[in-house]
């Protein structure tokens, strides 16, 4: 049986956890615009449990810290800002979508002027910070290097000829009005 260890460090892992479980539900429950298929479900279900119990695991073999350091408060930071960002621009972009003005439309305002898919470098940031403050320092630097590579090498690449495909023009403008893919000003 899992379990992570008491005091601040567990309590704020515990907060953490519950948050991405509660991003999750509010996406798949209201933000999601398509059905998805049984097997797309239960492998993000298996993947997220895969990861978390690796931050579990992690926070009681690099513990048990009770205490709260710089790195776990950075990683508090990386958290905070990262579920943030992919909650709020996935709701920005949901409410544009309702408008049936906006049909056929490519959302470019809010948090998406900023990098063109915010969502993801906020989902890579939440998952560095939620390894960064269970104490595991490499399995930190993992989650943001594969989330990056993945997001950059597969996933980017397969959503941008969807979008060229759906908007265009207004796809290419968006391109290069916003250069910044994952991270704003950075990447």
């Amino acid at each position: 049986m899992n379990a992570v260890p008491a005091g601040s460090k567990g309590t704020i892992l515990i907060a953490m956890m519950a948050g991405c479980a509660l991003k999750q539900i509010i996406h798949m429950v209201y933000i999601l615009e398509i059905k998805l298929v049984y097997s797309a479900a239960l492998g993000i279900c298996v993947y997220n449990t895969l990861t978390n119990s690796l931050v579990t695991w992690s926070s009681i073999i690099y513990g048990p810290i009770k205490e709260l350091g710089n790195m776990q408060y950075i990683g508090i930071s990386l958290f905070t800002v990262g579920i943030l960002s992919e909650l709020i621009s996935e709701l920005q972009r949901k409410r544009f979508k309702d408008n049936p003005i906006n049909e056929g439309k490519l959302y470019t305002d809010s948090l998406f002027s900023l990098a063109r898919h915010i969502y993801y470098g906020g989902y890579t940031l939440w998952r560095t910070g939620l390894a960064l403050t269970s104490g595991n320092y490499c399995l930190a630097t993992f989650q943001f290097f594969w989330h990056t590579w993945y997001f950059t090498k597969i996933g980017l690449p397969e959503l941008a000829g969807y979008c060229s495909n759906k908007y265009g023009d207004d796809w290419k403008r968006f391109q290069h009005d916003v250069p910044a893919t994952l991270f704003p000003y950075l990447w």
